[in-house]
């Protein structure tokens, strides 16, 4: 099953770029009053990238030998990865002030930002690993 590593590899990339990219668009959607981010079918979209990316995720993490997570950069970023998802669904779905949404926001895709750096750098410290050297 190896061989099918560039395929999941690249499944996964592109389900990263539009899970953030779909996140930010729904965010800054309600914040400019919209209703759509809210619909059934943007919930389900949601869900459909979100089930690709742990799949092809889960996929990665069983064909790659365990040597390449020795330096624990997979635990911290999927620590990271929770973060921008529960604070993309609290600016979603909680009843907050457009002020506190777009921080709510702005802290998510944050933390989108950081473990895309440490899965980047497959250091824990992400992209300063190689500032720092």
């Amino acid at each position: 099953m190896i061989e099918l590593y560039p395929e999941i590899r690249s499944t996964h990339i592109f389900t990263i770029a539009i899970s953030g990219l779909w996140m930010a668009l729904r965010g800054l959607g309600l914040l400019a009053g919209m209703q759509w981010p809210r619909h059934i079918l943007a919930w389900a979209l949601e869900w459909v990238i979100l089930a690709s990316l742990v799949t092809a995720g889960v996929l990665m993490v069983t064909l790659l030998p365990r040597e390449v997570f020795a330096n624990h950069w997979l635990t911290v970023k999927l620590l990271f990865v929770s973060a921008y998802l529960l604070l993309g669904y609290a600016a979603l779905l909680m009843p907050l002030a457009r002020i506190r949404r777009a921080l709510v926001l702005a802290g998510s895709l944050g933390c989108y930002g950081v473990a895309y750096s440490i899965a980047r750098a497959h250091d824990p410290l992400g992209l300063l690993a190689s500032l720092m050297a």
